[in-house]
């Protein structure tokens, strides 16, 4: 097996971009319903309730979890010539998927306490709080000697380059 070449930074940033409007299809897909019959009322009111933000969060760990487990790719991974593989190489279980799935969210902290809380935020406010805890986090893949984002070392996870197919 050749020796995986670590993602660059832009091209992670690129997928990250992309799977962000393939979740919030995803929620679309989901939530259009909801409100269509009336179980929620599709206002700002509905993002302060902690209930949606765990049906967010588990229809996004459904989808990259799922990608993840079969054959490492997102369609953003995919549109970027990416995937995510354990350090050895291999294919995730659901296990590491779980485990990065939740650091991840772990960057979504900020926006969360943002989002709940009872004063409308600026928009300022919300692009430090959702790029902020990101940036920083996979910033560090720019420092590390392999490329590797913060989660990333932590987890025993990569973000490599692959060609398609």
């Amino acid at each position: 097996m050749t020796p995986a070449t670590p993602a660059p930074l832009s091209r992670r940033l690129g997928a990250a971009l992309y799977d962000l409007l393939v979740v919030v299809a995803l929620w679309m897909f989901v939530y259009f319903p909801l409100i269509a019959a009336g179980a929620m009322q599709g206002t700002l009111a509905d993002s302060r309730d902690l209930r949606h933000w765990a049906l967010r969060g588990a229809i996004a760990f459904l989808y990259f979890g799922w990608c993840w487990t079969r054959g490492g790719r997102t369609l953003g991974l995919l549109a970027w010539g990416l995937a995510i593989e354990s350090r050895d190489g291999g294919a995730l279980g659901w296990r590491d998927a779980a485990l990065r799935f939740a650091v991840a969210c772990g960057y979504l902290l900020p926006l969360v306490a943002l989002e709940t809380a009872s004063a409308t935020p600026s928009p300022l406010a919300y692009a430090a709080a959702l790029l902020g805890p990101f940036l920083l986090g996979t910033a560090a893949a720019a420092l590390h000697p392999t490329r590797l984002a913060a989660h990333e070392a932590l987890l025993g996870t990569r973000a490599v380059r692959r060609a398609a197919g």
